[in-house]
């Protein structure tokens, strides 16, 4: 049985273990470096179980990362 992936959106310094923590600068833990402006974003279709994203999606354009996160 595949693994469920969980992504943790434009995590900063906040690295959750058991997901991909995904930032825009490299730093320690982050495991995908990725600009959440440009789409779409780097993640198969229905690829992902779970996204936890913290005061990110009100600095995105919210129709395009509310698309993103309904297709990842």
């Amino acid at each position: 049985m595949k693994e469920n992936m969980k992504v943790n959106l434009d995590c900063g310094y906040k690295i959750l273990k058991g997901y991909v923590n995904v930032d825009c600068i490299a730093n320690e833990g982050i495991d995908k470096i990725m600009d959440l402006d440009q789409y779409p974003w780097d993640f198969e279709d229905n690829s992902v179980d779970e996204i936890y994203c913290d005061n990110i999606l009100e600095h995105l354009d919210f129709a395009k990362s509310t698309k993103e996160v309904h297709r990842i």
